[in-house]
């Protein structure tokens, strides 16, 4: 089948113009890929074009693909496309231009095999200069990519078609080099001036909905909103906190031969995904479902429970098997955030795979191939957008982790809830999306779940019994983990000093000062999470590690610390330091050296006089953690070297961890 790819463009024009003269036009068809997102100009011109050829050659074929999504609705799912990620060209280009073809132009089952012309010249840019002038399966596995003008520059482009006469789109005339979307993240200013002159009221519908994603990103004043718009940074975005997941997502919990997936509201059914590794079978028992997965040789065995809004799903035999577990989670991602797009239909090789108001997949057509599970990063393009990847931050940044949190604490309630369920925390609980994201990267700094998934540490299972006997020592506990793992943390214990009060306001441009990030976004998402921290849980008012107080619209927090702080959270403090500094011997003095970034002073305001004294009573204590020597002069302290940070807080607290 021989088609011809027509943007509207010029360079398109000529091509069409070249193939109408040599190939009869029974024998091939003109192809529109319309994104919705396509210039006025751009629409007259490909109408115009149709009459003039079908006028011409009345048996000529001139066909619209167009997506199932309108490019709004698009937006709001996945928001705004970016460089990073770009599911813009194959949401509105590639799918609907395959299926097109492949569910509708053509009768047999069999994918066609389809020769596409195009208008991709080599002077266009660099990654075009690699194109093959005739390339096969590059773009489409059933597609031949044959590009007639590679070679041309843009003067002979322009001369072909004043010398033919051909129709030139009104986008060039007034200024522009290129013809594509209205807003696209590769475009360059001059495009987007000349865009925004004369196509203002296109060029709006888009950046209203840019404008309310930046919003949600906690950039709310006017000038800084265009600013961010007109300097790029949405375009650098490799994803949108604001994109609204409406309560469905998707959490993991895996060992080396074991999976555990909770799926709430999930959008498709997981048991028709499956159909496209393997062989299903499976036995229905009203809510709860047992039942194998055979995949070659193997055979994975799963669980199936039903809950009113969620599905927990169980699946063992991965043996060391990696790369068939990472096929089981793009699987449960699809199953959990498939919004019909149809991307993956289009990767399909032998029209298995339909997608209409539901996923449907047909075994007697599937070849098990995993083209709709390896198209892109977690098989799943919405997945891509709404999921957000733990434990990406690089630590050894200055501003590394400060939007992590997503502007919330670790909340009271949500710790508590934690430590009540523990094993079963990820399944009940009542969080949203980012709000559950955020307790994630909390609790991984706090040392409470595996950074590798998120199952809980031993060491919360102490803080579980420690947690009934004393709430606030282990919140004293918690405040010193993440200042080891928090860069946020450690900001806040080493650029602000106790005594003193602070807008938010000027929090924010002492980091900006600082240099951890030339974005204000930034540094004030870490601000307002650091907020919430102190207004949610006692490290605030109760440690008085940062009392919150409001003056007027104007948040201020009041670092003022307390000498109020248990021996066993001293102790664990030293013995965390020491493990840092790799020494047992320290001074009393070096915690009060301004260069110090932790110890007890540092995390909790403890004057010298009462650190002093709680040092001398664990120096006396029955299990004698320490020794120290505070007369004369003298501020050692001297750590057992048989003992860590846990297992001092076991001795301490007389517990076991189980």
């Amino acid at each position: 089948c021989f088609t011809v790819s027509f943007s509207g463009g010029k360079d398109s024009q000529v091509v069409l113009d070249i193939v109408s003269r040599v190939i009869p036009p029974d024998e091939y068809i003109v192809v529109f890929t319309d994104t919705d997102m396509e210039l006025p100009s751009t629409y007259e011109v490909v109408e115009k074009t149709k009459a003039y050829y079908q006028t011409l050659y009345p048996e000529l074929r001139f066909e619209v693909a167009k997506g199932r999504l309108s490019s709004e609705e698009s937006w709001q799912m996945f928001g705004p496309p970016s460089r990073i990620h770009r599911w813009c060209c194959t949401v509105h280009k590639t799918s609907p231009y395959m299926k097109l073809f492949n569910n509708s132009l053509l009768s047999d089952k069999k994918r066609a095999q389809i020769l596409t012309f195009e208008g991709i010249r080599a002077d266009e840019s660099a990654r075009r200069k690699t194109y093959k002038r005739i390339s096969k399966g590059e773009k489409q596995k059933n597609q031949i990519n044959a590009e007639v003008i590679k070679y041309w520059n843009v003067t002979e482009v322009f001369l072909y078609i004043f010398s033919r006469t051909l129709l030139l789109n009104d986008g060039y005339r007034y200024g522009l080099n290129r013809i594509g979307c209205c807003i696209c993240p590769f475009g360059s200013e001059w495009s987007e001036y000349i865009i925004g002159q004369k196509y203002t009221h296109t060029a709006n519908k888009y950046l209203n909905i840019l404008s309310e994603y930046i919003k949600k990103i906690n950039v709310k004043e006017t000038n800084d909103i265009c600013e961010y718009i007109a300097e790029g940074f949405w375009k650098k975005k490799p994803g949108w906190e604001g994109v609204n997941a409406n309560g469905t997502r998707i959490d993991f919990i895996s060992s080396e031969n074991f999976l555990k997936a909770v799926l709430v509201n999930p959008r498709e059914n997981f048991l028709e995904w499956a159909k496209t590794i393997g062989e299903l079978l499976y036995k229905d028992n009203k809510n709860i479902m047992h039942g194998e997965i055979k995949i070659k040789n193997e055979i994975l065995k799963f669980n199936l429970t039903k809950g009113e809004s969620q599905i927990l799903l169980e699946i063992s035999g991965f043996g060391k098997d990696i790369i068939l577990k990472n096929k089981i989670e793009r699987l449960l991602y699809k199953s959990t955030y498939c919004i019909h797009c149809g991307a993956c239909e289009a990767e399909c090789p032998t029209g298995a795979l339909r997608i209409e108001t539901f996923v449907n997949v047909d075994t007697k057509l599937c070849a098990h191939c995993g083209n709709c599970l390896f198209y892109t990063e977690k098989g799943c393009l919405a997945a891509q957008s709404l999921k957000m990847i733990l434990g990406g931050d690089n630590m050894s940044k200055k501003n590394a982790g400060f939007t992590k949190y997503k502007t919330f604490g670790l909340r009271k309630d949500w710790l508590y809830s934690f430590l009540n369920k523990l094993e079963d925390w990820l399944v009940n609980n009542s969080l949203g999306p980012i709000q559950l994201y955020s307790l994630i990267v909390w609790l991984r700094d706090a040392e409470l779940i595996e950074q590798k998934n998120k199952i809980p540490t031993k060491f919360s299972r102490l803080l579980q019994k420690i947690f009934i006997k004393n709430e606030l020592l282990v919140w004293k506990i918690i405040w010193t983990n993440i200042s080891y793992n928090s860069n946020l943390i450690r900001w806040y214990l080493t650029d602000f000093i106790f005594g003193n009060s602070y807008s938010t306001a000027e929090m924010v441009n002492i980091g900006l000062n600082k240099g951890l990030s030339s974005s204000k976004h930034t540094i004030s998402s870490g601000v307002d999470a650091l907020v919430n921290l102190f207004e949610t849980t006692p490290i605030g008012k109760d440690l008085k590690l940062g009392i919150v107080e409001k003056r007027g619209n104007t948040r201020y927090i009041n670092k003022i610390g307390t000498d109020d702080i248990h021996p066993i959270a001293v102790a664990y403090s030293l013995y965390r330091y020491a493990e840092d500094k790799k020494r047992y011997y320290l001074t009393v003095s070096e915690f009060y050296k301004e260069d110090c970034m932790v110890g007890p002073y540092k995390l909790f305001g403890i004057s010298r006089e009462r650190l002093e004294d709680i040092l001398r009573y664990l120096q006396e204590e029955k299990n004698s953690v320490l020794k120290v020597e505070l007369t004369k002069g003298l501020d050692n302290i001297k750590l057992r070297e048989d003992l860590d940070h846990i297992e001092v807080l076991k001795l301490l607290t007389q517990e076991k961890i189980i």
